[in-house]
């Protein structure tokens, strides 16, 4: 055990609630758009940006002059503070542009991608009335007609060529030059400073409004600092705030992003070689997807230290096979949301090398400035350690609420913000993910984890992919399904994967709703490699629907 569990970090555990350090960090008083101006402006000839695909440079001074034309050209439109931009385009050098003008102007990005469902988008643009929508070539061809159909007013602005809107560059000589600007100086750092989508994978997308404190601490939550000349690869759609936090902690640290416009599991590995990619945050589904492909044989990526997985738990066997394929690569589980504005735990590998391979599984220790709780499910108790329950937590650096949605349902009345998430901590105060309270299964009275299924179902030898969920059912409330994709050239019937997880769970978790074996494009994915749970679910109850008897 370690000995002082107060330290630095805890500074009291009573009751079982455990209370943290306040994070007494002196953040620039002025808000991120005048702290980032300054750090591009000392960070002028330092390679900012790479093209991935073009091997394009840009510098800290190229990009800062194209904000503040940006920046200029929206003023020139009558654009205030409070008012809302939104990109919606892939990644490429100019498109984190948007994001960083937005902070210079005191206006709020509001980014959306072109592959959300259609009722979700119309939605929200509806809500964020954005004055302008900065969009892909792609993305113009389908929008154009739909803001007309839906009522929206914003301002086209397209990266690349466009016959009947305005083009970037032209947007851009409109501010004729970068010279005489102000940058926005924000009145509080609680103002907001960015919108980020969450949810989508368990039901529609909400747009959390961050605040210029929120992602000052999430910049420094854990940094690279030891490295002098980072390079970090950028591949997440704008609307998630890992992007936004990407672009934050490169302008912060002086780091270059490598820019791709989407991830690709067949080329990762020679690229991230070939730019000396040393440090790693991949989604659990980018990070199957490499398992399968594999590294080539040719490639040393003895390179390569760390490796965050993020978005949803990582099965014992793939991180097995995960440290077979990257043996000397530390890689640890990184547990946080968009509510709270980044991380709420971080395993400190450098701190607690000894616990590195004890606890691999762990997702970290608490973090200053947040006081946690873990309650029971179904009694609301505040348990101890090694009892699985609902996280909440109270932080100054959670959201200002969901934009022009009400947000009182994520509190308690005693004002703990609900994290939604089933999470444990043992005897050291490391916690544990176990699942989302709005995925859990319910048979009778137990609550049955997808993910542990998931993880049984996904050992089989024939298993490439795979999706649990649960059924109603009249009496026990829900019996476990599951669909299977298998792989290529694998034949077994649904009635065999059944038996096969019955065999390694108790009678509790067995199977009961029958396993499916379905075509490869079944299980819809999000923009950021997330199994779109509550999409996948309608799919597969309707598939069950149709054809009632197991297979």
């Amino acid at each position: 055990m370690i000995k002082d569990i107060l330290d630095e970090t805890i500074s009291s555990v009573e009751d079982n609630i455990i209370k943290t350090h306040d994070n007494d960090a002196k953040y620039h008083p002025d808000g991120l758009g005048d702290y980032f101006y300054n750090l591009m402006l000392n960070n002028s000839s330092k390679i900012a940006q790479i093209d991935g695909l073009t091997d394009e440079i840009q510098t800290y001074e190229d990009l800062l002059s194209k904000c503040i034309k940006t920046s200029k050209a929206m003023l020139n439109l009558g654009i205030l503070p409070g008012d809302l931009i939104t990109p919606l385009t892939h990644n490429h050098l100019d498109s984190c542009i948007p994001f960083i003008s937005s902070l210079f102007t005191g206006t709020l990005s509001a980014p959306l991608d072109l592959h959300m469902p259609q009722d979700e988008m119309k939605s929200l643009l509806d809500k964020f009335q954005s004055k302008i929508i900065f969009c892909s070539e792609e993305a113009e061809i389908f929008l154009e007609p739909k803001i007309k159909e839906w009522g929206i007013k914003s301002k086209i602005i397209v990266f690349g060529k466009s016959k009947n809107n305005m083009n970037f560059e032209e947007f851009l000589d409109s501010a004729m030059d970068d010279r005489n600007f102000e940058v926005y100086k924000v009145g509080s750092l609680s103002d907001s400073a960015y919108i980020t989508l969450t949810g989508g994978s368990t039901g529609n997308h909400k747009a959390a409004c961050i605040s210029h404190l929120s992602l000052f601490n999430f910049i420094y939550s854990f940094s690279y600092a030891s490295e002098t000349n980072t390079t970090i690869i950028s591949y997440s759609p704008l609307l998630w705030l890992a992007a936004s936090i990407n672009i934050c902690r490169s302008i912060n640290f002086g780091y270059s992003r490598l820019i791709l416009p989407k991830f690709d599991p067949n080329s990762f590995f020679n690229t991230i070689s070939k730019y000396n990619i040393r440090n790693l945050v991949l989604s659990v589904s980018c990070i199957t997807q490499l398992l399968k492909v594999g590294v080539p044989k040719e490639l040393d990526l003895s390179f390569i230290q760390t490796l965050r997985y993020i978005g949803s738990p990582l099965s014992k066997g793939f991180v097995g096979q995960l440290k077979k394929m990257l043996p000397n690569v530390i890689i640890v589980s990184a547990y946080g949301q968009s509510e709270v504005g980044g991380f709420l735990t971080n395993f400190d590998w450098g701190k607690y090398p000894d616990y590195y391979n004890k606890k691999g599984f762990s997702v970290g220790r608490p973090m200053k400035g947040i006081t946690y709780k873990i309650v029971d499910i179904n009694t609301g108790e505040t348990l101890g350690p090694n009892k699985p329950g609902h996280l909440l937590v109270k932080t100054k650096f959670e959201m200002n609420g969901y934009f022009k949605t009400d947000s009182s349902h994520i509190y308690d009345e005693n004002g703990w913000l609900k994290t939604g998430d089933v999470l444990y901590y043992d005897d050291d105060y490391f916690f544990y993910f176990v699942d989302r309270i709005k995925e859990m299964i319910r048979y009778k009275s137990w609550a049955i984890s997808p993910h542990y299924l998931e993880g049984i179902l996904g050992n089989h030898p024939s298993v490439e992919n795979v999706f649990v969920t649960g059924v109603p059912h009249d009496e026990d409330g829900d019996h476990p399904v599951g669909a299977v994709v298998l792989k290529d050239g694998d034949n077994v019937e649904g009635g065999d994967l059944e038996k096969f997880v019955n065999e390694r769970v108790d009678e509790t978790r067995k199977i009961r709703g029958g396993v499916w074996v379905v075509d490869k494009d079944f299980i819809p994915y999000s923009a950021t490699g997330k199994i779109q749970r509550y999409e996948c679910r309608r799919k597969l109850l309707e598939v069950i629907k149709l054809n009632p008897k197991k297979n």
